[in-house]
């Protein structure tokens, strides 16, 4: 008599390709080797990240950043004022960023289904001013997005700046991401690395 799959056998392959899905994403392509890069999981490449709590922002507003223990960067919080937008910085302290022959920014990242501004800072501008680009996620799912620095604008409280110098990539200092969204909800961003990618 032929018996019937169990439920535990029919649902292995499944299973096994689930497995072989998230360790594919806790693993970093080879490519990356050699390259700029904040990789979580590994602490030598990071040099130091704190969270800044940018203009209209309330007491009730609130955002944080860590490193978990899969080593992921864990962006989170939630806004109830319109407008407040938290963010977490990035940063060398005594080191420039030196990305002049470099093309973009590569990111993999899990998200909320909402859209994230990657912020630049260059050394020889203002403070107030920013370079950004923004990305999209995908709701509970890993995707690598990419963001050429040609993408990235001048901007002054949000504003893009008209017949401002491009970016300065050999005078880089920091990189920060802010949730894209202006009005009130949570938000959680997972990062598992930051790569500037060359031609």
């Amino acid at each position: 008599m032929r018996q019937r799959p169990t439920t535990r056998a029919f649902l292995r392959p499944f299973l096994a390709g689930w497995f072989l899905l998230q360790a594919a994403a806790a693993v970093a392509p080879e490519d990356l080797r050699g390259r700029e890069i904040f990789m979580f999981s590994d602490p030598r490449t990071h040099t130091g990240w704190t969270v800044e709590r940018l203009a209209h922002c309330r007491e009730d507003d609130h955002g944080s950043a860590r490193i978990d223990a899969g080593g992921l960067l864990v962006f989170e919080g939630r806004l109830t004022t319109p407008g407040a937008v938290p963010a977490v910085r990035l940063e060398g302290p005594g080191r420039d960023l030196q990305w002049r022959s470099l093309n973009g920014l590569e990111l993999r990242v899990w998200g909320d289904g909402g859209i994230y501004t990657v912020l630049l800072h260059g050394i020889t501008h203002p403070e107030e001013v920013r370079y950004e680009a923004a990305f999209s996620t995908r709701l509970n799912r890993w995707t690598t997005v990419f963001l050429p620095f040609s993408d990235f604008q001048p901007r002054l409280h949000g504003r893009i700046i008209r017949n401002w110098p491009r970016l300065d990539l050999s005078r880089l200092d920091r990189l920060s991401l802010q949730p894209g969204r202006q009005s009130p909800g949570s938000f959680l961003l997972k990062i598992r690395w930051i790569v500037a990618r060359g031609p």
